[in-house]
């Protein structure tokens, strides 16, 4: 309705003005058109605009799209976390392990020391005089004191006291009991005991071994080696000892200084038998 409005009006002028319609048209047909145009493209611009709106509400769905790709985000994280864990725990498995193997190791190498006092009532020395021809007697000491030192249940050490006052003939015999104890052999009021300290041990398996020490009789000392067996079950060491009893000067009846003995002298090898309980 403006559009032909405006154009009869434009003709109307042109008529009253007595111009030809032509050259007034053309003027004034560009400034209609601009009018016009301008409002016509104002309204394409509104239209698209509302005909854009609808087409936009689909985009909207990006961010659909974008949630979507959330869940990624935690699958790139997920093996970032996991390549960073296993070094963390794979050397502490080990490690543990070994920490552990140590402590057992140590735990098993570890020597064991012990000290252990001599039992007296299961310990003691046994003796065996003997004649060159003729009678044999036997008889015993018991110990005063005595303890060894263990390490990983060998012995390593030891030391014990003999008590000569307690000798005894297995015979009962008091009359020889009293001659041995007597200046003639052991001089027990002089020296009331004798004494026997190692100074080397050696094991030759595990119950046999060897040992060497220093055994005092007499108020004499000398160097003394002899086999042994160490028991570990009854918890006993035994040995034998064949003692030369003129090195601690008991020389009574001895054929190697007064030979006029003969047959009747008295054998210089004494035989001990040691047991010690512990």
């Amino acid at each position: 309705m403006q559009k032909i409005s405006l154009a009869l009006l434009a003709a109307i002028l042109v008529a009253g003005c007595g111009q030809t319609p032509s050259q007034p048209i053309t003027e004034s047909t560009p400034e209609v058109s601009q009018e016009q145009i301008t409002p016509e493209v104002t309204e394409v611009t509104e239209s698209e605009e509302v005909t854009e709106l609808p087409e936009e509400s689909p985009k909207k769905t990006e961010p659909t799209d974008s949630y979507k790709q959330e869940p990624v985000k935690p699958q790139v994280e997920t093996p970032l976390e996991s390549q960073e864990q296993p070094p963390v725990e794979t050397p502490a498995v080990p490690q543990t392990n070994q920490q552990e193997t140590q402590v057992q190791e140590t735990t098993v190498q570890a020597p064991v020391e012990e000290t252990k006092e001599i039992n007296l009532q299961g310990s003691l020395v046994e003796w065996l005089g003997e004649k060159i021809v003729g009678a044999s007697h036997p008889g015993s000491f018991n110990l005063q004191s005595g303890q060894i030192s263990l390490l990983d249940n060998k012995l390593q050490s030891g030391s014990f006291v003999i008590d000569i006052n307690s000798l005894k003939s297995y015979e009962g015999i008091s009359a020889l009991e009293k001659h041995l104890l007597s200046d003639d052999f052991f001089n027990a009021p002089s020296f009331p005991t004798g004494k026997f300290e190692t100074t080397n041990i050696s094991y030759t398996s595990p119950t046999q071994l060897t040992i060497t020490g220093s055994l005092t009789l007499k108020g004499k000392t000398n160097t003394e080696t002899f086999n042994a067996t160490h028991d570990l079950d009854s918890k006993t060491v035994t040995a034998s000892l064949n003692l030369d009893r003129t090195k601690y000067d008991i020389i009574f009846g001895s054929g190697k200084f007064f030979k006029e003995l003969a047959d009747a002298a008295i054998k210089d090898i004494i035989p001990l038998d040691i047991t010690l309980k512990y």
